[in-house]
């Protein structure tokens, strides 16, 4: 009865969030899943399978000449190079142990409520830094042009 209960939160919350957004997050698996070409190089019966990446909160990056390149949906680390008897989870805690979503250990099925709120929150404050810092170094840039402009000028 629990799990009902909050599988149907879950559903709501994610209908009042708009889906666009999720889907351009890959905040679900679903959508990460959804985003591996059919020339991923691996199949469905060796551990590097899309279901697999998908699991371990990878969607797909790559393009027609870099087929293996898939980022974690959470902190961004950004993998190729994959063979087809990697385990993406193995690979992602190796890689970026300091990832939310690699912590918490959990498949998306077993997340509660508050799982998804951690990390759509940590996915959020990323995006956020990120903008900042970019702001904050054209606002200097701006300001040391304009600075170098005024005083060549005086």
């Amino acid at each position: 009865m629990k799990a009902e209960m909050e599988t149907s939160i879950k559903s709501e919350l994610f209908r009042e969030l708009d889906m666009d957004i999720a889907k351009k997050m890959f905040l679900m698996q679903t959508h990460r899943l959804q985003s591996f070409s059919t020339n991923w190089p691996f199949k469905n019966t060796e551990s590097c399978n899309i279901q697999s990446m998908a699991e371990a909160g990878f969607y797909f990056c790559g393009n027609d000449k870099e087929n293996d390149t898939a980022a974690c949906f959470v902190c961004g680390k950004i993998l190729d190079g994959w063979e087809s008897t990697d385990i993406p989870m193995e690979e992602h805690r190796k890689h970026a142990p300091q990832c939310l979503f690699v912590k918490m250990g959990k498949l998306e099925k077993e997340f509660s409520i508050e799982d998804f709120m951690r990390i759509f929150q940590a996915i959020v404050e990323d995006k956020i830094s990120k903008k900042i810092t970019k702001h904050k170094t054209k606002i200097r840039i701006d300001c040391k042009n304009y600075r170098d402009k005024f005083f060549k000028n005086n």
